[in-house]
């Protein structure tokens, strides 16, 4: 929907001569009253909010009029991107102090030479975030004091949950020998990828350097000119999907955790919606359950299944359920309830 910025000179006041409008649909989403025409260097305006009712609106005389590109609302935050060459991006604070409504405006130039108060840290970060991991994932992530649960997931092998259980945010994760055992088939990573692209927060995180795959010794059995000539498709075919490249475990098990970390506090601010539902249950792979059944004919209980294929008391779980979803496996018809002594069964005396 077409949006315009307009900002008018209005007489009668001197100490806020201008009035700037956001106009998107016909409907004014900002007006507010300024001191300047756009905020100097490294400086902030303050502005008063126009309360004035249409029918007594004073006229003003209209100095420009520009199309707004992009409109972002994030919490107290309105960003603004003008459809013009220079003087393009600014923002409005929209606090409340004290009862009362403080409206300050700042351009890009001042935001960058702003500096913070205070250092920042991962204090509250975390708070409440529990990650999901991927029954399916092997050596999985450590994220120290972090709440973990392990299930299906649709797509990638970490993620987050919204209230409605809905995945919200997805990192595939992927090794340098992961990676490149994929490029020998890529119908079929471009088919997880696609899957993947359908989280509204994603990213695929490969464990090596960028530069290792241009290093003849470090990509075999394929040739440098190849993996680049496939890493190149597999962005250009996936435009919305991140893909980062992080040195070493280490750092790409902490690049994940302060991704979905992030992804989460958006998602908990209300900025999206979840687009992909978790499903009920997930397709296990056919070996474990033959193996399973291989091994505990119909005795199947949550137990037993982690005995017999190694898994967690969470992963059994969710791999029973999901298999009993599926129809996969019939829970066993239970006998009859043994008969309850009662006092009627009591012999009376005569």
């Amino acid at each position: 929907m077409r949006a315009d910025w307009i900002l008018e000179e209005v007489s009668g006041d001197e100490k806020f001569p201008y009035r700037l409008t956001v106009e998107r649909g016909g409907r004014r989403i900002l007006e507010v009253r300024t001191q300047v025409r756009w905020p100097g260097a490294g400086t902030q305006a303050f502005c008063l909010r126009e309360r004035s009712p249409d029918y007594g609106r004073q006229a003003g005389n209209e100095i420009e009029r520009v199309t707004v590109r992009a409109i972002e609302r994030a919490g107290p935050r309105m960003s603004l991107v003008l459809d013009r060459p220079t003087q393009k991006r600014c923002d409005f604070l929209l606090l409340q102090k004290s009862g009362r409504e403080q409206i300050f405006w700042r351009t890009e130039l001042a935001t960058k030479q702003r500096r913070p108060r205070v250092k920042l840290g991962a204090r509250g970060l975390f708070a409440g975030l529990t990650i999901q991991i991927d029954v399916r994932e092997r050596n999985a992530y450590r994220f120290g004091t972090v709440a973990t649960e392990v299930r299906p997931l649709p797509a990638g092998d970490y993620g987050v949950l919204d209230v409605d259980g809905g995945l919200v945010a997805s990192v595939e994760r992927k090794t340098l020998s992961n990676f490149l055992g994929e490029l020998g088939n890529l119908p079929s990573l471009h088919a997880r990828l696609l899957e993947l692209e359908q989280v509204p927060h994603r990213a695929l995180v490969v464990e090596a350097r960028l530069s290792d795959l241009m290093k003849p010794d470090k990509c075999k059995p394929y040739g440098p000119d190849f993996v680049m000539k496939c890493l190149a498709a597999i962005q250009a075919r996936h435009p919305g999907l991140p893909i980062t490249f992080c040195d070493n475990r280490k750092i790409a098990q902490e690049w994940t955790l302060r991704f979905l970390a992030a992804a989460w506090q958006q998602v908990s601010a209300g900025r999206r919606r979840p687009q992909l539902e978790l499903p009920l249950a997930a397709v296990a792979p056919e070996r474990d359950v033959d193996r399973a059944r291989a091994s505990l004919g119909r005795a199947f209980s949550v137990g037993n299944v982690a005995q017999v294929l190694g898994l967690r008391t969470n992963a059994a779980k969710a791999c029973l359920q999901a298999w009993l979803a599926e129809g996969i496996v019939v829970p066993a018809t239970p006998g009859p309830r043994p008969r309850k002594f009662t006092w009627r069964d009591t012999p009376v005396r005569g």
